[in-house]
Parts: structure tokens; sequence; C-alpha cells
């Protein structure tokens, strides 16, 4: 079975300078970058394409993503007869994105032979037609005020201006509020708008990967292709736009001790034109519009597309509390959220997708369900944290909710049923500056439900990738500290 490997290097750095002037403004400038290189390799595998002299591994190439952002924010307290100064702040963001896809080795992509499907079977190398560097900048503002109206009220507004050089320009806002009942309960609400371009991974990626579908034996080599390109325009698509989301939240505080503090907090967010994969589109009337277009050994595509609308409803429960003991402290929490997405809206299917006898569509069965139930609606935890002056022991346990997949056959239709995981470490400090540290994660090595028999490709794929925590088992670890 061919491996899919991946070496991933990231660094980041942090810097800046801060202080006021002699009038009472506060001011900040820093730098930010960051930087992510991604190898890709296929071992344990092999291309068609070449016959019985191929190589068993490849170099696939690779993804590199560069971000620099310089943020400069200034605020200012001032005395308009409140019960309390009122806070104005603005600022300004510069912000350059990079974004690049290298080739891999010739045998990676080669399709020497169009008779057999090219490139590493499992995971093909990017050949140097789909690589590229892209790039893009923006810059945006803001400003904001915030202020305690009265003993009891505060408040705050926001906007923001951003503009992109190839997505152009928005603005967005939010308003919040808090109200103290008493200095144990208080309400609070906000409402704001958002705004999200297209990243240039989403606008531009493209590659073949070896796809299985549920109920089918046979896999299917999948390409991507980006959204603005002619062969993906041919199936329907458009060029991908912003995102817009309006998100409202109400929550509830409560403090009815100094050691208890608990929040409710229930949410809205609408998002309009969301960002998301269309359907595998297969078929031999694909693969003969790909063959039209040159591209032979490839029988399925898709594309990113802004086909739907959503809206997300929740609410989260957290509480925590300390117990002080003689020479000791154990902290308790306990945390519910529950999540429900729903597809407000699906564009109409592409006319494209009901001609020369495609018959597709755009976002299917597959993808609807992948959006609605492929996240568990529930999660819990709890947990407890002992603290003495060397050691800290820890014990957390997540109840994640049941999670179910929705094949075009709804005959193979699948629910995953609620799973516990079990948390543990302790650290210990020997001296001021060093920390020791042994733990597990999912210390009793649960695994997900195993797929039915038509979901795991006869067997070959016996977990799903939905599954919230992994398949992976139980993962120990041992870290070691220094600070100064």
């Amino acid at each position: 079975l061919p491996e899919i490997n991946n070496i991933s290097k990231d660094r980041s750095i942090v810097a800046g300078v801060k202080g006021h002037t002699a009038g009472g403004w506060n001011w900040g400038l820093g730098y930010n970058y960051g930087y992510n290189h991604l190898v890709l390799s296929t071992p344990n595998t092999i291309n068609t394409s070449i016959g019985a002299s191929s190589p068993t591994s490849f170099y696939d190439g690779a993804l590199e993503t560069t971000q620099n952002i310089v943020n400069l924010d200034v605020s200012r307290q001032f005395d308009w007869g409140l019960a309390y100064p009122v806070t104005l702040s603005f600022g300004a963001e510069a912000r350059n994105e990079k974004w690049n896809q290298s080739p891999g080795e010739y045998g990676s992509y080669a399709q020497p032979n169009l008779a057999f499907p090219g490139g590493a079977q499992g995971f093909g190398g990017f050949a140097p037609q789909v690589s590229g560097a892209y790039r893009r900048d923006s810059k945006g503002v803001y400003a904001g005020l915030e202020a305690d109206f009265t003993e009891k009220f505060s408040g705050g507004a926001a906007v923001r201006y951003e503009d992109y050089d190839d997505f152009g320009s928005q603005a967005s806002g939010k308003l919040s509020a808090r109200y103290a009942f008493t200095d144990a309960v208080a309400l609070r609400a906000t409402v704001s708008s958002g705004f999200r371009a297209p990243s240039l991974a989403q606008q531009y990626f493209q590659t073949i990967s070896t796809v299985y579908l549920p109920g089918i034996t046979t896999p299917f080599e999948i390409r991507t292709f980006p959204a603005s390109s002619a062969i993906a325009q041919a199936f329907g698509a458009e060029a991908l736009q912003p995102e817009e989301s309006l998100s409202y939240s109400l929550g509830l505080v409560l403090q009815p001790t100094s050691n208890l503090y608990v929040t409710v907090d229930a949410y809205q967010i609408d998002v309009d034109d969301r960002i998301a994969l269309s359907s595998n589109l297969t078929g031999d009337a694909v693969r003969g519009l790909l063959e039209s277009q040159g591209i032979f050994g490839v029988n399925g595509g898709r594309y990113f597309t802004n086909a739907i609308d959503t809206r997300t409803r929740g609410v989260d429960v957290v509480g925590t509390y300390r117990w002080d003991l003689a020479n000791s402290s154990l902290d308790l929490t306990a945390g519910y959220n529950y999540t429900k997405t729903e597809v407000t809206r699906i564009a109409d299917n592409p006319t494209e997708l009901e001609a020369i006898g495609l018959n597709l569509e755009r976002i299917d069965r597959v993808e609807i369900g992948r959006i609605e139930q492929g996240f568990p609606r529930n999660k819990l935890l709890l947990g407890g944290t002992w603290n003495t002056q060397d050691w800290t022991l820890a014990l957390n346990t997540t109840r994640y909710g049941s999670v179910a997949t929705t094949p075009n056959n709804a005959a193979l239709d699948q629910t995953y049923d609620a799973k516990w995981l079990v948390d543990v470490s302790a650290s210990y400090k020997p001296g001021d500056n060093w920390t020791l540290t042994l733990g597990a994660d999912n210390v009793l090595n649960e695994y997900p439900d195993e797929n039915s028999f038509g979901n795991s490709t006869s067997g070959q794929f016996p977990y799903s990738n939905l599954s919230p925590f992994g398949f992976g088992g139980a993962f120990v670890y041992g870290k070691i500290g220094y600070k100064w």
C-alpha cells in the first residue's frame, strides 16, 4: 500500500517595540514572520506508466507558505464624564503572503505511456506545469471605542477596513455590550460581521490523488484543479470569491464564589459563499472531457467553490473551580459544547455538469454530509490539575460525540459512536528553571468504530478519516523545558 510521507519545517519570529507619549498615547509596533515548508514523498509505490523499470519511491515536490505582517497599534483613554475613562484605539496592518508549489522528480509525475495512469500511485508528484509561485499584498486599518457607561453597563464598537490586491476591499464591524446585574452575575452580547479572502493555496493548488469512493473497489485518479483554470471552468467552476459572515453571541457570566467561575455562551454564525471542495466528478464523460483537454490517465476532477451558505448554531458551557489545600491546590475544569452546522443554500448546479452526458452534482450528498454530520455535535471535557511546589499532576477526559458518513449510496450510511479519551501527565520541577514532563494522550488506547465493509474498500481502510481524534491509538511523550 503506497504511503504519503511528509516533513514539515515551521519557523516564526515575532518582535516589536512599545511605549507611550507624554500626552497619554500608548503605541506598539510589531513584526510577525511565519514560514512553513512541507516536503512530500511517496514510498512503497510504483509509476505504472513507466513500467517494470519504475522506482518504488519518489520525491513528490514541496509546498511552501510565507507571511510577513507589520502592525501598528495606538490607544488612549479620554475622560468624557462617564463612570470610567473611554478607551479609543486604532491601528494599521500590512501583510505580504507567498505560496509556492515546487515540482517533484520526473518519475513522480511522468506519463510516458498514455495507456496507463501517470505519476506515483497513491499520491502523484507535482509536475512543472502545475507548479508555481504566487503572492499577494493586503493592508487594513481599524478603529475601536470601549467604555463603561455606568458602574454596571459597558460596551464597545469596532470597524475594520481591508484591501487586497486580488480581491478588492471590504469593511467589517463589531458591537459588544456587557451588563453586570451583581458582582456574581453578568450578561454579555456581541454581533459582528466578517470577511475572509480565499487563501493562495485554495486558489492555485492542484494535484492528483488515488481515491477510493465508498462502495466502489476500483480506485479513481482524482485531480484537483484551480477554480480559475479552463478545465475546472469546463466543469462549471467560477473564480473564487471571499467568504462573508455575520455572527451573534449571547453569554451569561456567573461567579457565585471567588473560586468558582462559570460561563454560558450561545452563538450563531452565518457564512455566505463558503469555500468548500466540490464533489469528486467521475465517469466516462468526465474522462472523455479530460482527454479532450490533453489529460490522460485521470478519471475524475474537483475544485474549490463558493457554492454553499452555512449556518452554525451552538452553545459553550465552561466552569472552573480552584480548591486551595494546605500546601497545594486542585484546579477543576468542566466544559461542554454543542454545535450544529446546516447548509442553508446550494447554488444552482452548473449547466456544464448537465451537458455532454455528465449528469453530475457539483455539491453532492457526500459533501453535504461531511459539513453537516462529519464533525461531533457535542463534546464534553472534564479535567483536574493538582499543583504543589515541585509537582503538577493532570488528568483529563474528553467525550467526542458521534459523527456520520453519507455516501451517495444511502445504503452505506454509517454512524460512528461517541468515544471517551483519557489524557494524563506529570511534571516535576527540580529547580526554578527546569521542568520535566512525562505524559500520555489517549492513555487507554481508544480507537474509533471500524468502517463497515462497504465503506472500508473491502477492508483496506478500517477507520474513517472523520474520526475527531484520529486512529493512532495511545501517544506517550516526554518533555524537558527550560526557562529563564
